[in-house]
């Protein structure tokens, strides 16, 4: 499901078998200008809330209904000389503010 105020396009849920993931970033969009989210990338949770457990359309309702500044927690894997081990992001999207983005925190020790 596209949400285009932020330019994701998400897949997965438990009702689709596979953990929530970004599946697609529109060019151009704040979601792709930010160069934080990739495809492929995880997501652990939405404005602070856990996506384990939620069915896909509960999880785009999150983002919908995220106003004009979206949190995401997103996990992916490290290129291979850091033996795919896992980071842990959390930045927020504003689509008020074009092209940037507030990073409210990034902790690359988290594993």
């Amino acid at each position: 499901m596209n949400n285009s105020q932020f330019g994701l396009t998400i897949a997965g849920g438990t009702d689709k078998d596979s953990r929530p993931r970004i599946c697609d970033l529109k060019p151009g969009s704040i979601a792709h200008r930010s160069d934080e989210l990739q495809i492929g990338d995880m997501i652990i949770s939405i404005n602070a809330i856990k996506t384990q457990g939620l069915k896909h359309e509960e999880i785009i309702d999150l983002i919908k209904n995220a106003g004009d500044s979206l949190c995401l927690e997103f996990e992916y894997n490290l290129p291979p000389w850091r033996n795919y081990l896992f980071l842990f992001t959390i930045f927020t999207l504003k689509s008020s503010c074009v092209g940037s983005i507030e990073k409210i925190h990034k902790n690359p020790n988290l594993i």
